[in-house]
């Protein structure tokens, strides 16, 4: 390490609440409920043709005996060697990070060591990104969950989506200078959300 890397931390595992169908997520997490009920840890329940939202609601029901979030002492340790190796920068990533039950002491940690954050996240919990130890955010939007191209179409037209609270938060996360990155899944060869991207900015 040279002090210029960036270094990602999965600091949750499995599927979010967003429930996208093509999460890399969703093969991870069947493997590891499966080896879960082999162990005895979960019970059995056939997960075989659960979509991703239906796996990530059972992984919320059985977090603890899963375990399949980092711990606030790993990533403090892991914030710690950044530190000695004079890296001052590192990328919180999940599945969905601002969903950790224990986001807020994650942040805390970075802080007291002097890491300056990057979260990727989904704009679930906006509200959860405003802590000063986050400088860089890539926000994941996929609106091909909210309805088909015609209704999210219909919808930009009458200027629902994306909705003013929403935007007010994006807006404040810029406000306290928060450098703002869109990750944008197109939902049909028609690329109707280019629009959408045009009045995001």
């Amino acid at each position: 390490l040279k002090g210029d890397e960036w270094v990602l931390f999965q600091i949750k595992e499995g599927p979010c609440a967003i429930g996208c169908d093509y999460c890399y997520e969703t093969p991870v997490a069947q493997s590891l409920l499966s080896e879960a009920m082999r162990g005895g840890k979960i019970p059995q329940t056939d997960l075989s043709r659960a979509r991703t939202a239906e796996l990530a609601r059972f992984i919320s029901t059985h977090d603890k005996a899963l375990g399949l979030e980092m711990t606030v002492e790993e990533i403090s340790s892991y914030f710690s060697l950044l530190q000695e190796a004079v890296i001052s920068r590192a990328g919180l990533i999940g599945s969905e990070p601002t969903m950790h039950n224990h986001f807020v002491e994650i942040l805390q940690a970075a802080e007291s060591k002097g890491m300056n954050l990057l979260v990727y996240t989904g704009g679930m919990n906006l509200h959860k990104i405003e802590h000063p130890a986050i400088k860089w955010i890539v926000l994941h939007l996929d609106y091909g969950k909210l309805g088909t191209p015609q209704q999210l179409v219909q919808r930009f037209n009458v200027g629902e989506l994306p909705s003013d609270t929403y935007m007010a938060n994006v807006k404040a996360l810029a406000a306290a200078g928060k450098e703002i990155h869109l990750r944008v899944n197109f939902s049909d060869h028609n690329l109707w959300e280019k629009d959408l991207i045009l009045s995001f900015y």
